[in-house]
């Protein structure tokens, strides 16, 4: 805009002066001019109405307090291409739905033609894990000479991203004997080579979370339904673990951040002790609980993105619809910050001080 009112205040001298001095080439001069002018604002609104956005789909996790990109992709469906322009974007947890940075994205597409795309990223450093939304408000598309820049409104531009906290090595002390699963369906040996398990402990329905390779091919191919091993190892500990976001309100950012590093942390110590790990949590979208089986650290690192992305504040009411009433059994983490073993508590950690509770402390849950 500053550059157009300076492009107009010279032509207007120009005319000035060539009329003051009855000078034919400089009038012409000035008139190509303001034809120009038109035809760049032109252009703009053009480019502004052709170019579209979207967000395409995003890395599986991202690290909180890391540098990390977030991709938008600009396309054109006409002829001109374009060069310079940027997009107005929102950015907010969703733990926090009242807080959202507005923020502003200047890319240049390169000599950008029709049918073509380009990937731009912007880099952030996110304070907190969390699932964050980003949503493009506007775009604005500037001339070739970036003296007009013309906006269009952005509809239904939204991309999230599991922002998971690095998980912390807990100092734990285990019972002496896991918690099993009731009467199980068992076998006797594995057809799967590399496998390190010393039994299968049940056959059962897949559920969403299961790993693929523990798929039992045989008896799925004859029942017409996924079923999975479940493996028991020699010494293994087998426990459920539940994750209660139930609460009267929404938690802000720095709770929720809290409640996903406590995860982590108590996850991917516990894999790391031979431990397998049930993780249940409620899905606002399946209306149900979501399962995930954790054996590893990669597994847990899976689990916390997809913990991330699907779970939401629910009230007290639907939670307990939702565990059919089931007894909390094993291990219990909810967003008050309370852990919970076997009904009886472990620790109550602090927003502001978990991070020192999770490193300074020894927990014993044997009772």
């Amino acid at each position: 805009m500053i550059k157009a009112i300076v492009t107009l205040m010279v032509l207007a001298a120009t005319w000035y002066f060539a009329g003051m001095n009855s000078r034919a080439p400089m009038m012409i001069v000035m008139i190509g001019g303001i034809i120009f002018l038109i035809v760049t604002g032109i252009i703009s609104i053009v480019l502004a109405r052709r170019m579209k956005v979207k967000i395409p789909e995003q890395k599986n996790v991202m690290y909180k307090n890391a540098e990390i990109p977030f991709s938008f992709e600009v396309m054109t469906n006409t002829k001109l291409p374009i060069n310079k322009y940027c997009l107005d974007f929102t950015m907010q947890y969703a733990a926090d739905k009242k807080i959202k940075t507005r923020k502003r994205f200047f890319g240049s597409a390169g000599i950008m033609s029709k049918g073509e795309s380009e990937k731009a990223e912007y880099y952030f450093t996110p304070p907190y894990s969390g699932k964050i939304r980003i949503t493009v408000k506007r775009v604005v598309v500037f001339d070739y000479l970036a003296i007009y820049a013309s906006s269009r409104r952005v509809r239904d531009c939204t991309g999230e991203v599991a922002i998971i906290p690095y998980p912390k090595k807990l100092r734990i002390d285990l019972p002496g004997i896991g918690i099993y699963s009731e009467e199980p369906v068992t076998e006797t040996s594995s057809d799967e080579r590399g496998e390190d398990h010393s039994e299968i402990r049940q056959v059962r329905e897949y559920q969403p979370g299961d790993l693929i390779r523990h798929i039992h091919h045989n008896y799925t191919a004859r029942t017409q339904t996924l079923w999975v091993r479940e493996y028991q190892k020699e010494n293994d500990y087998i426990f459920d673990l539940i994750l209660d976001t139930s609460a009267d309100e929404n938690a802000d950012a720095e709770v929720m951040d809290a409640f996903f590093e406590i995860v982590s942390s108590v996850v991917d110590t516990l894999a790391g002790m031979d431990v397998i790990l049930r993780v249940y949590w409620y899905d606002p979208d399946l209306k149900g609980m979501r399962l995930h089986t954790v054996e590893s650290s990669d597994d847990c690192t899976n689990m916390m993105g997809e913990l991330i992305l699907s779970s939401g504040i629910v009230s007290a009411a639907t939670f307990a619809n939702a565990t059919g009433g089931r007894e909390m059994k094993g291990f219990v983490i909810n967003n008050k910050l309370e852990w919970m073993f076997m009904d009886e508590p472990v620790f109550r950690f602090t927003k502001d001080s978990f991070e020192s509770e999770l490193r300074d402390n020894a927990f014993d849950l044997r009772g």
